[in-house]
């Protein structure tokens, strides 16, 4: 009998035969009351466990102590150093790998990583050595609460750069190390209904080093700091793992940039685009995907443009204007290969894109050109692989690219590490 229910006249509860669990009852009337210990007979299992010359599940119990709890301080928990990597990397930079600045991203070093027992800080201390100079760094992420805080900084041995008084057309390196710093705090808003994430991310950044150029006009040296407001609009359909893009999505994005010295060699800028993809079944899994972007730095007669711009693009980095704007179509898709070498190597796929971009520039700020339009096209293509039986995929490829861009044209690696 089972799943007993009591009732006003009667004991109601399931009855198994052959039949399979009938319901029955039975009157209070014949019930009579008894005193149980509480445990209950299997006559089976009991049977099973005789046979048995030993049954690891019925030793004694040895007596337990309960603990008694704690209080936990965040605070006093934040930093706990868990593991190490002789040598150091950045995985932030992996997932952008550039070969001619590679040892920014991997070098010989040392790593400690950091993370307190919620998941809600967790950080590296690092040092590299790269030709003769030595570099201390620091990452630190805190999620506890909203907005989440990101902190970088990195110290180097290599002298910090700064303009001559007298001729502004030199450099020399001033006595001071090179300080480079950065410090996010963004809001991850997110919505999900069925298949559909939605995101909304506003941010502010801070750059500071201590790189400086020296104005005639103030006679003094400015700073190469600023900082960023952003805002980001997002929308896209789940993908599966076949998929390398989203089969359908769409985002906005909104920045502006911004000195935090005065305006006499750094100018604002402000960034909008829009991009947008669907799947579009020429051939499997595969992704058409578009993005519009203007830029503009707002000069006067005082300033010059120093930043780098917040357009990024894979075949114009030479081109600095006023105003710039800015179209991409990529073609994405997958070619499924499957093939393994044994304990070396083993290859999921080949993921390519065919890209085509156009850049329109007006007043430009290093060429006497009022008003032309740049043209790139290109490919990018980069195995999606495993390599020595390690349990996570990464892309390794290279990108090539033709442009009538100023230094737009060239063969680049791309490596790109999904899971870090």
């Amino acid at each position: 009998a089972s799943q007993a229910k009591p009732g006003q006249e009667a004991l109601y509860f399931l009855d198994y035969d052959a039949k399979g669990n009938i319901p029955a009852s039975m009157p209070w009337t014949d019930l009579r009351p008894a005193l149980s210990d509480g445990s209950y007979k299997n006559f089976l299992v009991d049977d099973l466990l005789a046979q048995q010359p030993v049954f690891m599940d019925t030793t004694a119990q040895e007596a337990y102590e309960i603990s008694q709890p704690k209080p936990y301080h965040k605070l006093t928990h934040l930093l706990h150093f868990h593991s190490w990597a002789p040598l150091y990397y950045d995985k932030d930079q992996l997932t952008s790998f550039d070969l001619s600045h590679y040892y920014e991203t991997v070098a010989p070093g040392l790593s400690l990583f950091t993370q307190n027992d919620l998941g809600t800080a967790y950080g590296q201390l690092g040092y590299s050595y790269h030709g003769g100079y030595h570099a201390l760094h620091a990452r630190f992420t805190y999620s506890g609460w909203y907005p989440i805080f990101s902190l970088q900084l990195d110290y180097n041995d290599e002298s910090s750069y700064r303009s001559i008084a007298r001729n502004d057309t030199l450099f020399r390196h001033s006595p001071a190390p090179s300080l480079q710093g950065r410090l996010l705090a963004y809001v991850p808003l997110q919505y999900r209904r069925q298949a559909w994430t939605t995101q909304v991310v506003p941010s502010l950044q801070f750059y500071l080093d201590n790189n400086r150029w020296y104005s005639k006009l103030s006679k003094r040296y400015e700073y190469s700091n600023f900082m960023l407001w952003q805002l980001q609009l997002s929308t896209a359909r789940d993908k599966a793992q076949r998929d390398i893009k989203s089969p359908l999505h769409a985002g906005m994005t909104m920045g502006v940039m911004h000195p935090l010295t005065r305006e006499l060699y750094y100018t604002p800028q402000s960034l909008f685009s829009l991009y947008g993809g669907t799947h579009l079944g020429i051939l499997s899994n595969d992704v058409l995907s578009y993005k519009f972007a203007a830029q503009r730095y707002y000069l006067n007669s005082t300033t010059r443009m120093l930043m780098n711009p917040l357009l990024s693009s894979r075949g114009f980095e030479g081109v600095y204007a006023k105003k710039m704007r800015y179209h991409a179509l990529d073609y994405t898709f997958p070619l499924n290969m499957d093939l393994s070498i044994p304990n070396i190597v083993y290859i999921k796929r080949l993921e390519t894109t065919l890209f085509a971009e156009m850049l329109h520039a007006q007043q430009s700020l290093v060429s006497r050109d009022e008003d032309k339009t740049y043209r790139a096209v290109g490919v990018e293509a980069s195995f999606n692989l495993c390599p020595l039986r390690i349990n996570f995929a990464l892309n390794i490829g290279f990108r090539a690219t033709l442009s009538d861009a100023p230094a737009g044209s060239g063969v680049e690696m791309v490596l790109n590490v999904p899971y870090l």
